[in-house]
């Protein structure tokens, strides 16, 4: 690995360590790369320099042979040698696969070390890794159009839908409710963000994700450049809260859904980002879990549409961090 891509790699797990314990840029010492590639370079060439030694031992000796010997030693050469592609050639030897990589970045003084299971594919499992869009779209429900009342506009529908929602009694999750949840952000935003359902604070709030889960997204968008009620805006599936936290029944995202899809066809975003399972499932049909459908791309309607790890989830298992910082990288690319 070339010094300029070691520090390039090692600068930007640094701002990931940075935003996902609090935010703040901590000091550090960044390593010489320039010395550990030249260092690296050496040892390079005085293993070529034993390898060719040690070759031109073998050959002198391989001259005192009969011509049957010789023949007998190139046919088991030519046995052991691995073919072109084979097995010999992937990460487990050393090569430029997955875990190749991993090996080299674990390498790189002061790096992070992967999560147990990151990072350690084989070359079959990388290749089932590429996620394209999903090529069966779930159609949006709903249009702007279907939304409006006569001489509304989309900032005012939503300011009724709202109104609405506050009142709802469409499931039994009305009954224990402070506040309910519409959302917040700017009125064409650039990324809708789905969550699961409010938690205590949001209830006493009527905001969403403004408890720990919500400054740790907070952190999360604005490592990729968004930001709520600037480019970002925030929902839930469900607009009050369940009992103790606990997911969200079939029947009480049934009841919300249509207010959601409501939202979507109003704000009209350019991308869906579903923050945990339960967004996911709801939005794209799926039964699969998050862990197997995180960042992939779905289409919703016509909208691009992604998933990661919950935030809570991340607070919870600190080695998920690491893979949900790179479906927020996959999102970052589609819009930079």
């Amino acid at each position: 690995m070339k010094a300029a891509e070691s520090r390039e790699i090692w600068r930007e797990l640094s701002t990931v360590e940075d935003w996902l314990s609090g935010g703040l840029a901590r000091s550090r010492v960044e390593p010489d790369f320039d010395a550990l590639e030249k260092k690296a370079e050496e040892l390079k060439a005085i293993q070529a320099a034993l390898t060719a030694r040690t070759a031109g031992g073998e050959q002198k000796m391989s001259g005192q042979k009969g011509p049957q010997q010789r023949r007998a030693g190139m046919a088991d050469a030519g046995a052991a040698a691995p073919a072109v592609g084979s097995a010999a050639d992937g990460p487990a030897a050393g090569g430029t696969g997955i875990a190749g990589i991993a090996g080299l970045r674990r390498g790189i003084p002061g790096m992070p070390a992967a999560p147990a299971g990151h990072g350690t594919a084989s070359p079959s499992a990388a290749a089932a890794d590429i996620r394209p869009l999903q090529a069966q779209p779930r159609a949006r429900l709903l249009k702007a159009g279907d939304v409006l009342k006569p001489g509304e506009n989309p900032a005012s529908a939503l300011t009724r839908l709202e109104s609405e929602v506050s009142s709802c009694d469409k499931c039994g999750l009305c009954a224990a409710r402070r506040k309910a949840v519409f959302g917040m952000g700017p009125a064409l935003p650039l990324v809708l963000v789905v969550g699961e359902g409010p938690g205590a604070e949001e209830d006493a709030t009527g905001r969403p994700f403004v408890g720990p889960a919500g400054r740790l997204l907070d952190k999360m968008l604005g490592a990729i450049g968004l930001e709520r009620g600037k480019n970002a805006y925030i929902a839930n599936v469900v607009k009050c809260r369940p009992p103790n936290n606990r997911t969200p029944l079939p029947d009480e995202c049934a009841a919300c859904l249509p207010y959601l899809e409501a939202q979507i066809a109003l704000l009209g975003p350019k991308y869906i980002l579903c923050m945990g399972r339960t967004a996911l499932q709801v939005l794209t049909g799926s039964s699969e879990g998050i862990m197997k459908l995180r960042g992939r791309w779905f289409d919703f309607g016509g909208i691009p549409l992604i998933a990661t790890y919950h935030p809570s989830a991340l607070l919870r298992d600190e080695n998920l961090k690491r893979p949900a910082w790179e479906d927020l990288k996959e999102l970052r690319s589609r819009f930079e």
